[in-house]
């Protein structure tokens, strides 16, 4: 049974009476920490602090107890590539010389589930014009552990890193053509945002497809000229109540996100390495870091932090007894601290490890047999739990990101190449996930805003989702259906279909129309498609004529290779032609359509070059670079 106990239910005169009760064995003057400086020995154990993993000796370890790291560059984390030694201080991440990373990770772990906050300095080097390529924070839950490094280059040595997100301070423009920027290269390139690790070069992400922009997690934010030779002070903060990540380089907030990290990226570990990396490629710098200072906790704010505190919470109950392993008053001599032997990371044999906090933090709790709580009773602690009042919910994930939209553009004309404008149909979207405890699907939400109908024909718009059957659904809700085009089975999935097709809508004039898709499974399930799935538009109430991504199926219904009069521009039916040109595209983000009749290629520069390369070259066409665009032929 979980002990959800606290002081404040009970009547006044028995909160009094166990008060006193718990006082006895603190009573006297507790020893606090005897040296609370890096070299010095807080516990008196023989280890000093910088080293040692446990200061106070509670049987809790320093990072549970809301403090980080010491200072000590050197000892308190693991160096791998590239790597020099400066002085205690100060590591050389990468000399400057082409194709190098390096990487540091920290031995101690963060624990996301308290609030921390840590500064450090990052020197960038002093070549501004051909500097390359940055210097990373990475938080991760790597099965490489302290020896995670990246892929260097445009990867920052920290792209690739499994189970992570990556603070970025980068110095290249992501361009193998300098010359698109002017001869002086005078656009401030240099800038920071966050991303997610798994996918690999941060700007040079792209799906199998070829298709998919780099997703990230927040916007780009430009930060003038950063390789300057000077040192650049950078500031952390994670608040575990509302999920908020934030940061600041040079005093000014560059960037934040709130999002529930340790279920959409740490792999649901709530205690995660982190560490710094920074590489180069064809160009490259001196990078550099030094000074990282950890801001410790100070729950009772007795000016004692709680990593040399043996009563954090003030509550009058020593933390080695609050702790998780429920010690009894036998463990601990009369300061609070354990008896018997400690290994040589200072932390007490008897612990195995160290114990978690436990309610040695909440002052209004004083069993060593808390747990934190889990209303549902779906396995999943409250605090982890997006859903913490309902047994069949437990997290939600978004494609592309939660706040963040793609859009898919479609030109309507295929398999003929037609005016090539991609303005026919296209959609603004979200796809929302909601799982169970067991990351099994319950719900899928489709947020769809369709932003432009510029073909002549009324094109209809649906998902289909392979792998999942029709039946697998107990209703869908919020489609915009006049009937003309879709025939749907009772749960209102397209009937006679062997996957799931999910209709949006059959009638393209609700441009501008927000359209909220809700899709709730008769029993959880596992989905091993990706999003987007397979979107695809009917053309003009023709059931057969599909128009998917380069190299989708058709579903049941389509026909991918009709009879047709003309140049048939796609004769094998892979939805590309000879050259790679697709009817279909998808975009993270936002999409500025070109005009009715002037083709994509003539509105985005190097579309053609991104396309026939299978998506492997000009990943960025479609942004909004020097060069990228002519404004003169696109919507405004």
């Amino acid at each position: 049974m979980k002990n959800l106990f606290k002081l404040s239910q009970l009547p006044k005169y028995s909160i009094i009476a166990i008060v006193i009760f718990l006082m006895i064995p603190t009573s006297g003057i507790i020893a606090q920490c005897a040296d609370p400086s890096a070299n010095g020995d807080c516990d008196g154990d023989g280890i000093i602090n910088q080293v040692d993993l446990d200061d106070d000796n509670d049987g809790i370890l320093d990072t549970d107890e809301g403090c980080l790291t010491s200072a000590d560059i050197i000892a308190d984390f693991t160096r791998t590539g590239d790597v020099s030694v400066i002085n205690d201080n100060e590591i050389q991440l990468t000399p400057a010389r082409n194709i190098a990373s390096g990487s540091i990770q920290s031995n101690n772990k963060l624990n996301f589930l308290q609030d921390f906050s840590f500064d450090f300095e990052i020197f960038l080097g002093t070549k501004d014009l051909n500097g390359a390529d940055g210097i990373a924070l990475v938080f991760h839950n790597s099965p490489l552990g302290v020896n995670a490094i990246g892929n260097f280059g445009a990867g920052l040595g920290a792209g690739g890193i499994e189970n992570g997100i990556v603070i970025e301070f980068d110095t290249f423009a992501e361009s193998t053509n300098a010359s698109e920027f002017g001869d002086t290269f005078n656009r401030s390139i240099d800038h920071t945002r966050i991303w997610d690790s798994d996918t690999g070069d941060s700007d040079n992400i792209v799906d199998g497809d070829g298709f998919e922009s780099p997703v990230f997690l927040t916007e780009e934010t430009l930060l003038g000229n950063i390789e300057d030779g000077n040192w650049h002070q950078v500031s952390v903060n994670w608040d575990a109540s509302s999920f908020t990540l934030s940061y600041t380089f040079d005093g000014v907030e560059v960037g934040t996100v709130s999002t529930n990290l340790p279920a959409l990226y740490f792999g649901g570990a709530t205690d995660v390495f982190y560490g710094f990396t920074a590489s180069t490629g064809a160009f490259n710098n001196d990078h550099r870091i030094r000074n990282i200072v950890t801001d410790c906790v100070d729950t009772d704010l007795d000016s004692i932090i709680n990593s040399h505190d043996l009563d954090s919470d003030g509550d009058g109950d020593f933390d080695a007894i609050e702790g998780s392993l429920g010690l009894t008053q036998d463990a601990i001599d009369d300061n609070g601290r354990l008896v018997g032997a400690i290994d040589q990371n200072g932390i007490a044999v008897s612990v195995n490890g160290g114990q978690d906090a436990g309610s040695s933090r909440d002052d209004q709790l004083v069993s060593s047999s808390f747990v934190i709580p889990d209303d549902d009773n779906d396995g999943v602690d409250n605090i982890m739990d997006e859903y913490p009042d309902d047994p069949n919910r437990a997290a939600n994930s978004y494609y592309p990101a939660r706040g963040v939209t793609a859009t898919l553009a479609f030109e309507d004309l295929w398999p003929f190449i037609g005016d090539y404008d991609f303005n026919d149909t296209a959609v603004s979207y979200n796809i929302q996930s909601v799982t169970n405890a067991q990351n099994q699907v319950v719900q899928l939400v489709f947020e769809v805003l369709l932003v432009s109908n510029g073909g002549a024909f009324n094109n209809a718009f649906a998902f289909e989702i392979d792998g999942v059957s029709p039946s697998s659904v107990s209703n869908i809700t919020g489609q915009e259906l006049s009937g003309g085009v879709f025939s749907l089975d009772g749960n209102n999935a397209e009937s006679g279909q062997t996957n799931l097709v999910i209709p949006i809508f059959d009638d393209d004039s609700l441009l501008g129309v927000p359209i909220t898709v809700t899709v709730d499974f008769e029993t959880p399930l596992e989905i091993t498609a990706n999003a987007p799935f397979n979107p695809f538009i009917v053309v003009d109430g023709s059931r057969e004529m599909e128009i998917h991504l380069l190299g989708k199926n058709p579903t049941n219904l389509g026909n991918s290779t009709p009879q047709v009069t003309g140049n048939n521009a796609d004769t094998d039916g892979n939805y590309a032609s000879a050259k790679g040109l697709p009817w279909a595209i998808n975009i993270i983000g936002p999409f500025i359509v070109p005009l009715e009749h002037s083709p994509i290629n003539e509105a985005y520069l190097f579309f053609n070059e991104w396309a026939t390369s299978g998506g492997n070259s000009r990943i960025d066409w479609h942004q909004n670079r020097s060069g990228y665009r002519n404004v003169a032929k696109l919507k405004q």
